[in-house]
This record gives C-alpha cells, structure tokens and sequence, in this order.
C-alpha cells in the first residue's frame, strides 16, 4: 500500500500542468481501489465470539457477490462483470457506513459485563427495564426483580429471546425475607454476585409539604429508602469475595431538592449519602458504591398522561434541562454498565449525573433548543415496558 502512495505522489510531482487533472483522476481511482482493498479484499476480522466484522450476509450492493464470483478485477480498474471502480469507491463508502452503523453490535462482543452475576431491583419497567436488557446484553447474568403485579416474566423472556441470561425474582425487596430471598436467588443460579443495582423506587405523588399525605411519605420511604438498605446490607457478604459494586439510582432531585415532591428529593438524597458511607466503609474489601442520578427521564413518571406531573410541571421540566429534552432508558442504562464494569474500577463514592444537564440549568435553556438537537438517540434496546413503571400503583396530584 505504501509502495502505491509513493508512486502517486511521484507522479503528481512529475507531472506537467497540461496532465494534472488526469493525475488527479488517476489517485483518486487509485485511493478508491486501496480503500476496498482495505474494507473488502483482505480477510475477515475475526472476534472472540468467532463472528467476523464482515459479513457476505449484509452486502450493501450487489457489488460485493460480483466481485466473489469473478475473484479479481480486470484492467483499468474494472472487474470482469463489467462494474467499473466507482462500485469500488462505493462499496468502500459503504463498509465504512456500515462499520459505524454495527457499533452497538461490536460493543456487544467486547463484553464489558461477561462472567458477572447482577441484581436489578424494579427491572420490569422504565429504566430497570433498560438496565436489565443492557446488563444481558454485555454479556451480564440478571436477576430480573420486580413487584408480583410488574411485567418480570416478560422483560426475562426477552432476554433470554436474544441470548441473554436471566432468572426472574417476583417479590418486595422492602420487605426482609424477600430481600433475603432475591440475593439466595443469584447465588444459587449464578454461583455468585458481582453487581447490585438498587433501582426499586416510586414518585407517588406531587404535593407541597402541608398538604403531602403521610401514608405516601411512609410509601417512599418504604421503597426508595427501605429496599436500597436491604438489598445493600444482604449483599455485601457476597460482594466482598467479588469484590463487586453497588449502584444506587439516585436522583438530581436528590442535589437540587424537589419542590412539590420533598419527600421524593429526600429520599434520593438519602441514597446518595448511603452510597458514599458504604464506599468509604468498603473500600476496604475491594467493595465499589455509588449513585447515578438521572434527571427527567422518558418514562411513566415523566408524563401527565401516566405520572402525578400535570402540564404545566411536565413543561417546566423538559425546559430545566440544558439539552430541552428527557433522556431514554436507554442512555441511562449505558451509563450504569460502564459504572459497574471494570472501566470504572477507579470509581467509587460518586454522584454521576446523567441529567441533561438539569443540576447546571438556570432558568429555561431548554426552551432555546433546535428541534434537532432535542431529537432522542435511536433505541437498540427492546424495551417493552418504558412508560409502565405506575401501572398497578398509588399516583396522586394535590397541586389544584
């Protein structure tokens, strides 16, 4: 290749004015014929999967069969079906495309989650839905938990539809001996347990602090605060062996407050302080903790349709947010993978926020946001479940 370069280059340099532009030609055929040389002509890639980055199987052109069937090309740059080398330039333009386009499908062979045994409490919908799925996908096994009423058996089946491992857990993670039974559970299906994620949570309610019901503060508290102590004190014994981590899903709410919903804010900022006493506590075993803290997400919760939230709060919502738009379980749930994997073994007692920007905002910058850049990343994940999260459950709007 680097032979052909220099000839190129020797000829433009010799060249007189009068055959410039056909020298130019000439590279630039030249360059199209290396690059498919580059991306079609050499031998697959091979990953520890054994699949191959290149694949007769999804061709961009007919190209690509032609060029299989004959073995070469014929002279001046055209094979002997006939094509000339524009289908060379072509194809190159296209594997090139399509390198980038299988970027989520090679990520999935790099496997940054394989051999590792995970929790995901409040799996079956919204975010924990994604994470499970995400989890599996990199290569993670999942204890599936969820409420008896949430769709656990259907977010399991689908893993386990695309290859993934999963075992459901149907019980109240608030609730001691189920708590106890989710971690029996991992350990007798997986041998062990390397990751916890504490998402089991509830926002039942929107109200100012006068006027918030008891019965719903004793609600939150039960499943955001309860659950994650719980969860977190059973698991540690198995954790220390694995030297594993626990991730908490915390909240901006639970930095800025939340006004109309303080028992929710409080309760996720009890999380982030919980994570960082166990960090500190831990450290000591090799035992990583830590919050992410999502900001409005694209689920139930976020939605005046499916959530307590009314119009006016929804819009002030999205305009609090620098990038004027929710975030996707899916993008929340690629943030808990590189926390729990090995790339972050450095990351331990932190706050990530993946809030959009919500904790910087001033004002409404999410109001002076281009349609286009609120525009959502296109999903990869199968999720089913996103806006389920309060089905079956207390939601209440007192702001009237």
């Amino acid at each position: 290749m680097s032979v052909a370069i220099a000839s190129a280059a020797s000829l433009m340099l010799s060249c007189g004015e009068q055959s410039c532009t056909f020298v130019v030609m000439a590279s630039q055929t030249l360059i199209s014929s290396l690059l498919f040389c580059i991306f079609a002509d050499r031998p697959p890639t091979k990953f520890a999967s054994g699949r191959s980055l290149y694949r007769p199987e999804s061709r961009c052109c007919g190209f690509c069969s032609t060029r299989e069937e004959t073995g070469s090309f014929g002279a001046r740059g055209r094979n002997r079906g006939g094509r000339s080398t524009r289908a060379a330039e072509h194809r190159a333009y296209e594997c090139v495309q399509r390198l980038d386009q299988s970027k989520a499908e090679r990520m999935t062979m790099a496997g940054r989650l394989n051999g590792k045994s995970s929790i995901v409490t409040g799996a079956a919908t919204g975010i924990g839905e994604a994470i499970a799925h995400k989890f599996a996908r990199e290569g993670a096994k999942v204890i599936v938990a969820g409420l008896p009423t949430d769709p656990v058996e259907d977010v399991v089946h689908a893993i386990r539809a695309r290859g993934g491992v999963a075992e459901p857990f149907l019980g109240d993670v608030a609730d001691e001996v189920d708590a106890q039974a989710c971690i029996a559970l991992a350990i007798d299906a997986f041998g062990r347990l390397d990751i916890l994620i504490n998402h089991a949570g509830v926002f039942p309610e929107i109200a100012e602090c006068q006027d918030h019901s008891v019965e719903m503060f004793d609600y939150i508290v039960r499943n955001n605060v309860r659950s994650a102590f719980l969860m977190t004190k059973f698991a540690l014994p198995h954790l220390k062996p694995a030297r594993g981590v626990v991730i908490s899903t915390g909240s901006e709410a639970g930095e800025m407050g939340e006004p109309t919903a303080a028992p929710y804010g409080g309760s996720k900022g009890f999380l982030h302080a919980f994570m960082r006493g166990v960090a500190y506590e831990q450290g000591k075993h090799g035992v990583r903790a830590l919050c992410v803290c999502p900001g409005p997400i694209d689920t139930a919760w976020t939605h005046k349709e499916t959530g307590p939230m009314n119009e006016q709060m929804e819009k002030q919502t999205l305009a609090g947010t620098v990038l004027g738009r929710r975030g996707t379980p899916e993008e929340m749930a690629n943030v808990f993978a590189f926390a729990a994997s090995d790339e972050a073994s450095f990351v331990t007692g932190a706050l990530i926020f993946a809030d959009g920007g919500t904790t910087i905002a001033k004002g409404g910058p999410g109001e002076m946001v281009p349609s286009f850049v609120r525009e959502q990343p296109k999903p990869t994940l199968d999720l089913r479940h996103s806006h389920d999260g309060l089905k079956g459950k207390p939601v209440e709007n007192r702001m009237h």
